[in-house]
């Protein structure tokens, strides 16, 4: 991935996910493409954190995910302290995972984190972007970021209602980023 060349995963924060406890809903497919990742970031930093942040989860989702040793965070305000910034990495990046996120809970999020050095080690793991008409933020963010898609298309596969369910928990999904002079401009 060319958006962390030369930068190390410390931290995974998820929002959003939904419940996690149902075969029906995006939230277990996408937990489980949450762990791969932070299982493969582990490999170069064995300390990378991860934390959820889902207002409607229940006590045995919430249970589940402290027993993958993932810090749950209930309610919806976003707290820029949470972002890890250790001081024996150099380059330090946070991947923020918030596939189908609420625009409405996104211009929250960059409301709470908008400092340009935050927001330049943020990659986003999000919905598209096109034109966010949520938020003054959100629109300006769009404008100044470098997006790569995960998913575009409904693949000609997905025959099955699984096939379609777990192509429906990713699509329009992006990757997101933003470089620290751009955030800078477009702070000012």
């Amino acid at each position: 991935m060319s958006f962390l060349k030369e930068r190390t995963v410390v931290q995974i924060q998820m929002y959003g996910l939904g419940h996690i406890c149902s075969k029906t809903i995006y939230g277990p497919i996408q937990l489980a493409v949450a762990l791969k990742l932070a299982e493969k970031f582990k490999r170069h930093y064995p300390e990378l954190s991860m934390f959820s942040q889902e207002p409607f989860m229940l006590p045995a989702e919430i249970d589940y995910l402290k027993s993958l040793n993932v810090t749950v965070f209930d309610g919806e305000k976003f707290c820029p302290s949470r972002i890890l910034n250790p001081k024996n990495v150099s380059n330090p990046v946070i991947i923020v995972y918030c596939i189908h996120f609420p625009p409405e809970a996104f211009e929250g999020f960059l409301e709470a984190h908008w400092n340009a050095k935050l927001l330049s080690q943020i990659i986003f793991v999000s919905n598209q972007w096109p034109n966010f008409p949520w938020g003054e933020k959100s629109f300006r963010y769009s404008k100044w970021c470098k997006s790569l898609p995960i998913v575009e298309n409904h693949p000609a596969y997905c025959v099955t209602y699984e096939e379609r369910r777990n192509w429906s928990a990713f699509c329009g999904t992006n990757v997101h980023t933003i470089s620290y002079e751009n955030a800078k401009h477009m702070i000012n």
